[in-house]
């Protein structure tokens, strides 16, 4: 923990954390539960470049960079943490929207 910067050190990792249980979810969810999980034949190009991709791939890379460059962030540290944490936040609803959306084949 950083003696300067504790609570938005704190907030930044705590949310990091929570968006990765709900990333992890989502990922395992998909790998075994998904209703299409035999490959498809033919791809449509509406159903590859859809919402739910495009927001995948970027709640993949958003978090994780952000993440790894903030130790090379000096000036504005604070407020890059409660920026970063707000978007772990947003990305983890989004996760929790999509798996509540999403029909999953439980058996």
């Amino acid at each position: 923990m950083h003696h300067k910067r504790p609570v938005s050190t704190i907030f930044l990792k705590t949310s990091y954390l929570i968006y990765l249980a709900f990333f992890i979810l989502m990922a395992y969810l998909i790998l075994f539960f998904s209703v299409t999980s035999e490959p498809a034949d033919e791809l449509s190009e509406d159903r590859i470049f859809n919402v739910f991709t495009i927001f995948s791939v970027f709640a993949f890379f958003i978090p994780n960079i952000g993440i790894m460059i903030r130790r090379s962030i000096r000036s504005w540290r604070v407020a890059y943490n409660y920026l970063f944490s707000l978007l772990n936040l947003i990305i983890a609803a989004g996760l929790i929207y999509f798996i509540t959306d999403i029909p999953w084949g439980f058996k």
